[in-house]
């Protein structure tokens, strides 16, 4: 006999498979090359910056060999009171920040593949530090009125990672989209313009010193 009663079945829906780290978006050539470049690159102006400190704690007329002219005067800048932060000196974060960038680049290139908050928190610190660079850039400009040879180096530097970080993490894992896209493709483009704009600025509010 029959049941008139429909039997009850229970589907179970299979629970979505974590990442894994084969399925994890691998870092591209190019990002491993920037990271591990800009790192090494970041390292040798914020050590500079860090001696020529020291040096300065230790005789009061120091000069720095950067200092060039009025305007071109690392002296100045790094005596001002935004070469430090919470009463460190600027150029111990510079080293360690470019230090673990300069890792995780060689890592990428050793064929590491990063998990997803990973890539959130070196999103944010990238934010954070080039936020920081154009808040000392500014200052530099418009308030002490003199630049800083390696301080414009480490500018250069966070502006490429941070747009590079961009360029992979967008497409990574922000999905298919025009926006995405566009950052994948021309993350490069908005370093330079980025750059361009800083130096152009240089030149407007240095006008008397390029020009004349």
């Amino acid at each position: 006999m029959t049941s008139q009663y429909p039997v009850a079945t229970h589907e179970h829906t299979a629970a979505p498979t974590p990442p894994t780290l084969e399925t994890r978006p691998k870092p591209p050539l190019w990002l491993g090359i920037i990271f591990t470049v800009c790192g090494l690159w970041g390292l040798v102006p914020s050590a500079r910056v860090l001696l020529d400190q020291i040096a300065g704690l230790k005789d009061p007329n120091f000069v720095a060999v950067c200092d060039y002219n009025a305007v071109f005067s690392c002296t100045d800048v790094m005596r001002s009171d935004a070469a430090t932060t919470f009463g460190i000196s600027n150029s111990f974060y510079g080293l360690a920040g470019f230090g673990a960038v300069a890792a995780l680049g060689v890592a990428m290139l050793a064929g590491a593949r990063f998990a997803g908050w990973l890539w959130f928190l070196i999103g944010v610190g990238m934010t954070v530090v080039v936020g920081f660079c154009m808040y000392l850039a500014a200052h530099a400009i418009f308030t002490l009125g003199a630049l800083c040879t390696n301080c414009i180096q480490i500018w250069a530097a966070a502006i490429i990672l941070f747009c590079a970080t961009v360029g992979f993490t967008f497409p990574a894992y922000g999905g298919d989209n025009a926006m995405t896209r566009a950052a994948g493709k021309w993350w490069w483009a908005l370093a330079v313009v980025w750059m361009v704009v800083i130096g152009v600025t240089m030149l407007v509010v240095f006008r008397d010193f390029f020009f004349n």
